[in-house]
This record gives structure tokens, sequence and C-alpha cells, in this order.
């Protein structure tokens, strides 16, 4: 149940879209699934939402990019529903693969910076003693 209808919401039927473009990623046989209202006044002459297929799909690769290289691989489960319907993640192996490996480094990284600490803490210690 999604989360409007347990708040006691109607979920809306999405809008008709006066724009017509089949290659925008939110137009579903004419209709807009993002937005809610798609009156923007008579004097716009196009969607200001609108977004390709493959602008969409490339913002959305390379946002997973950088989740997956900052370690946020939590937020990429909550999504991954949606990013496998969009055929973004690849095998299930390679994203397994690539989280691994992220993590691996991420290791690797806070390990050098805690031995360079410990460096510093030795040599500070060793100034005051002597």
């Amino acid at each position: 149940m999604v989360r409007e209808q347990k708040r006691g919401y109607k979920q809306a039927e999405p809008p008709e879209c006066r724009f017509e473009r089949e290659e925008c990623h939110a137009y579903r046989e004419g209709k807009c699934m993002v937005l809610m209202d798609t009156e923007f006044g008579e004097d716009v002459a196009d969607c200001p939402f609108y977004r390709s297929k493959e602008d969409n799909l490339r913002e959305s690769a390379m946002c997973i990019n950088r989740l997956i290289r900052i370690g946020r691989t939590d937020l990429i489960d909550k999504y991954q529903p949606v990013y496998r319907s969009l055929n973004l993640l690849g095998g299930e192996d390679d994203f397994e693969r690539k989280a691994r490996v992220n993590l691996k480094e991420k290791k690797q990284q806070i390990r050098e910076q805690v031995e360079k600490r410990r460096r510093s803490i030795a040599e500070v210690a060793e100034e005051w003693y002597e």
C-alpha cells in the first residue's frame, strides 16, 4: 500500500499531458506520470519539467555510481526496484561486485588515516617526553 493510501488520501489519476512529447521520461499513454498538475499557463510553449528518457537514464546511472563511490549502498538498496526497472544496475552480481570493491577501498582509506594519526600522536608524545 502506498504512503498516500495509508494516510487516507486518494491516489490521484495522472493528469493529461498537453505537450504530448513521447520522448519524455514521464510521458505514458498521454499522461504525465511525475506531476500532479500540468497547467503552466497558456503562454508556456514547452513543459518546464521535460527531460528525455536518455537524459533521465544517464543522470540516474551517474547517481548510482556516485552512491557506490561514497559508500551509500543503503540508498541504492532503498531504490533498487526503481533502478532495476530502468535496467541501471546491470546484473545483480555486477552491483554487488562494485559495492564490495568500494567497501574494500573505503576500509583501506580508513586504515591509512588511522595509521597516519597514530604516527602523528607518537611523534608528539616523543617530543613531549624528551
